[in-house]
């Protein structure tokens, strides 16, 4: 299993030194390791995008998957501060437009779907999508991230089409 290592040396005791860790699918614990040794553990930082499934930073973003909690992503980044606005986020799902400070960098969250910026992944999102796709309406860069949902680097109608699916259950969207 690969974990993640979120804090160093939250503790020692019998020699040996642990480390708190998060697994893939978001279940914290620790891991040992003995005399401080680590040969076996490989860095992770803000900018490695292996580190969740779930979400990574792309330049100045932060992306992730719709449903996306401020408390799975402190599992993986401990000290990340979210804000919506001036107002710090400490429960529930992240937005498209959140700030976030990981590590004493900032990043502006796109949730994957979420093109109007409303924190949820809605049919809205879908004629957002269709009204920017015919210029009706001009997406800022995060939107426009968020917009595409099928990761091909354009909106298109097709994104659209994917969030009404993910809407009704027919598939996930994913980063």
């Amino acid at each position: 299993t690969i974990l993640t290592r979120t804090q160093k040396a939250a503790s020692t005791k019998d020699g040996y030194t642990w480390d708190k860790v998060v697994t893939g699918s978001g279940i914290i614990g620790y891991a040992a390791r003995a005399g401080g040794n680590e040969q076996n553990i490989e860095p992770v930082s803000p900018s490695n995008p292996t580190t969740s499934k779930d979400f990574k930073i792309v330049n100045t973003n932060f992306v992730c998957i719709p449903n996306t909690t401020v408390e799975k992503v402190k599992a993986t980044y401990s000290g990340a501060v979210i804000k919506k606005g001036d107002t710090e986020i400490k429960t529930g799902n992240v937005g498209t437009g959140y700030k976030i400070s990981i590590d004493g960098k900032d990043y502006i969250i796109a949730v994957k779907g979420d093109s109007n910026c409303d924190g949820k992944v809605t049919p809205a999102d879908s004629t957002i999508i269709l009204r920017a796709y015919v210029g009706l309406v001009n997406l800022s860069g995060e939107a426009t991230v968020a917009a595409d949902t099928n990761n091909d680097g354009k909106v298109t109608p097709a994104d659209s089409t994917t969030i009404l699916r993910a809407y009704v259950g027919l598939n996930n969207i994913s980063i």
